[in-house]
Order: C-alpha cells, then structure tokens, then sequence
C-alpha cells in the first residue's frame, strides 16, 4: 500500500526498513528526524518488511500531512536488503542513505548541507559515525584506490562491513546494478561490489551524523540460529565466487582462495566461541555446537598452517580433537 506525493525535486532519500518494531519505537525514530521534515528536498521512506503487526494505520496517520514521507509494505518477510531494494526502486534523491530503525540521524546547517550536497560528483560519501553503549570503537570503513588491498581487508575484516552511515549516489546504484541479496549479512555481500565498482573518488561528508545505539546485553544472551551459521559461511562463499569470476586478474586465484579459507575458518571459530560463552542449556548447546562442526566440516579443508592459537582450536574442531 503506497501513499501518494507530490513529486519534488529532492537531494536526499532516506530508507529505512522495519520488521514487527512496536509504536513506541516508530514514534522514537519518526521523531528524531523531526528537523528533516522542514526541507522539500529530503524525503523519508519507511518500508515494512513483511510485518506480522499491522501498524500501518498507525504510521499513515502520522505521516499523511507530510508530503516528502511515504509509507510501503512488503506482504512477506525477506530481510533488511530487500526491503532496501524496495526503498531504493522508489526513491527519487540524488543520493540515498540507508538508515536501522533503532539508530539516529542528524544533520547540521541543513541549507548549506544539502546545497554542498548538489555540488558534489562522489557516487560514495562518508559520513560521521558514533556508537553509543560500546566500550571500543567500531572498525573504519577503509578508503583505498588500491582494489587488491581493498580485498584482503575485506576478507581479514580489517573493517566495517556495516552499509549505514554512508550516502550513496542513487544514479550509480541503478546504473551498476547493485542490489542486496535476500537473506541475513546481505550488507556484506553489497558493500563490497559498491566499493569495488566505485572508481569515482571517496570523500567524507560531515554535516550529517549516524549515531548507532549498540544494545547493552550481554554476549552471554545473543540468541544464535542455525541460519546464522549458514548464512554467513553463504555471503563468503558468494563473495568468493564473485571475485573469482568478476575479478581474476584483480588477485591471484591461490591468494584469493587462501583468503576465503581463511576467512570461513574464522567464521567457524567465531560461532563455537560465541555458542561456549553463551547462557543456552546444556542440551541447545550441544546441538548448535554438533551442527556447526557438521556444517564447516564439508566447507573447511583441513590441511592448512597452523600459525596462531586459533588456527589450533579450528584444526582441532576439524579433527575431532574436541
């Protein structure tokens, strides 16, 4: 259901999706942006990804006098990247900044931002980032013409793979064809083809801030899912295959291959350190750790250096040692 505007000239899109969020934290969020609604030029696209609660008389009720928000809806659940890609196919801003509901958007001098804004030729800008409630910073998104270099970051997560907190050239999405994926850690997948594809210079645009609100629950109480371990072996699996055709002459096929082992090993001792520190039962831990061992064990090639402690554990994961 599509609620009808006015087509304005406008600079900025702003998406954000939602899946089953309460009225209390639509309010939170709607109102936060309260200084965004005074410019012809910003629109706000809110899209619900498949909710089970329909809030959507709630939401239309609060946006319908004004005339740069609108409001979409997704009939089935499919992740954030495809309720982003909803969000993009009917923006209409020079640029467009995806945005977590639980997160918080500001802006400083709007007028003098949006109109540097129209001057800039970057398809990729930066933008300033804070996380609240976490004691270290996050990883930087690194910027680097050096492609390869680019790469061996990515795959030694050597930064952050979050796509929030960055304006994207809306013409360069749609020229480029770059689009999320269905499923879980689809931003991973997507900011790697944004940056790799980009070959316009990356600047940074600081008269927006993204302030992140990081939860305060303890790792002890992260809820792990199967699909999770699936999933994130599946983006690495996907990112690999794409360098691998896409890019052969960006990296030798031995380092790239090496990297992604790499990679997936990390990701395997990841998950078995978070299922050992969370508070699951005794039996749920035992299946989540069976699970883990029978699922890398058909992806992870066991003969490979042991260099670090980690390595040792994982060998050890592979071999039955544990």
């Amino acid at each position: 259901m599509i609620i009808k505007k006015k087509s304005h000239s406008i600079q900025l899109s702003v998406i954000v999706p939602f899946y089953n969020i309460s009225k209390n934290s639509f309010l939170k969020f709607h109102n936060s942006l309260i200084n965004f609604f005074k410019f012809d030029d910003i629109e706000i696209i809110y899209v619900d990804d498949g909710s089970s609660s329909n809030l959507y008389d709630f939401i239309t009720k609060r946006i319908n006098n004004f005339k740069n928000i609108h409001f979409y809806r997704r009939k089935k659940n499919k992740g954030p990247g495809i309720a982003r890609n909803l969000g993009v196919s009917k923006s209409k801003g020079t640029y467009i900044l995806f945005v977590d509901i639980d997160d918080t958007v500001t802006i400083k001098n709007s007028l003098k931002s949006l109109s540097l804004l129209n001057k800039l030729n970057s398809n990729i800008l930066l933008l300033k980032k804070i996380i609240r409630n976490k004691a270290n910073q996050s990883k930087k998104t690194i910027i680097s013409s050096n492609k390869k270099k680019y790469i061996y970051n990515f795959f030694l997560k050597s930064q952050d793979f979050e796509i929030i907190a960055i304006l994207i050239r809306r013409s360069f999405l749609i020229e480029k064809k770059i689009r999320f994926s269905n499923g879980i850690y689809e931003d991973i997948f997507f900011k790697l083809k944004l940056f790799l594809i980009n070959k316009k210079k990356i600047k940074k645009f600081r008269y927006i801030k993204y302030i992140k609100e990081k939860k305060l629950s303890s790792i002890t109480n992260r809820r792990l899912e199967k699909k999770n371990i699936i999933f994130k072996e599946r983006v690495w699996t996907q990112i690999f295959n794409y360098l691998k055709f896409k890019y052969p002459n960006r990296i030798n096929k031995k380092d790239l291959y090496d990297l992604y082992m790499n990679r997936v090993r990390g990701e395997l001792y990841n998950n078995y350190v978070l299922i050992k520190k969370t508070n699951y039962r005794a039996n749920y831990k035992r299946q989540m750790i069976n699970f883990l061992l029978q699922y890398y064990k058909s992806k992870v090639h066991k003969s490979f250096e042991i260099k670090t402690e980690k390595d040792r554990l994982v060998h050890k994961l592979l071999t039955n040692e544990i």
